[in-house]
């Protein structure tokens, strides 16, 4: 079977399975939860794969959720992930009710952490993503992205790694306004990508991830990252 028809076969899955993945993403989007505190998030992807039969890890950094997959040879291992918390918006629809620490009259300590680098990009697999993201949205719809502090940002510094933004939302992002409102694109669309991207690496015994893998000229080593940016004695 082609690359072609097993991307074809993929977005066809998706697009039969369209309303339940828009109903997981709007019950996540529904219940906001702070970093490692997604416990109700953690609960209803666990569910969706239980419903699946997929194995899974849970607990993983606290909430996290991890489901390997072993395909037919074991060349590259490739991770998608869907990284998520909420801040606090009291304004929006489905903000939780319960009041912050300040509002109680509780003390709050704020301890600073090591995380959040400057972005770091891989040329090689981010052409990847691009040219399905120019497949499925149309190259008109694609344009350069810009560097945000997130976790993806530290991995990136590690291994090869694409952390994509994708349109659907309006809004001012993290506020009492953001709202998911061309649902196709946010969780349809996005979907397919993830699954075109993963094909494009591991077809033909992952010879475009393994290329991917040997040209990334990482900047840190793990070790580096603990003990100059995470300030852990090794």
């Amino acid at each position: 079977m082609d690359i072609k028809e097993i991307k074809r076969r993929l977005c066809e899955a998706v697009d039969n399975n369209a309303e339940k993945i828009i109903a997981l993403g709007e019950s996540i989007f529904a219940e906001p939860e702070m970093g490692f505190k997604e416990v109700k998030t953690a609960a209803k992807v666990k569910k969706v794969l239980d419903d699946l039969g997929v194995a899974y890890q849970d607990g993983v950094a606290i909430t996290g959720v991890v489901a390997p997959l072993k395909g037919r040879n074991s060349n590259v291992r490739l991770a998608l992930m869907g990284e998520l918390d909420a801040i606090i918006a009291p304004g929006h629809r489905c903000a939780d009710p319960e009041a912050g620490a300040d509002a109680v009259g509780a003390e709050v300590k704020i301890v600073d952490i090591p995380g959040y680098m400057t972005p770091y990009e891989c040329p090689e697999m981010k052409a990847i993503v691009e040219q399905n993201l120019a497949d499925i949205y149309g190259a008109e719809n694609v344009v350069p992205g810009m560097g945000y502090t997130t976790e993806a940002n530290d991995v990136a510094h590690l291994i090869p790694t694409v952390h994509c933004t994708i349109g659907g939302a309006e809004g001012i992002a993290h506020s009492s306004n953001y709202e998911i409102a061309d649902k196709d694109s946010a969780y349809i669309k996005a979907t397919k990508m993830l699954l075109c991207s993963a094909v494009d690496l591991l077809a033909n015994g992952a010879e475009k991830g393994l290329s991917v893998k040997k040209n990334f000229q990482a900047p840190m080593t793990k070790e580096q990252y603990l003990r100059e940016w995470g300030k852990l004695k090794l």
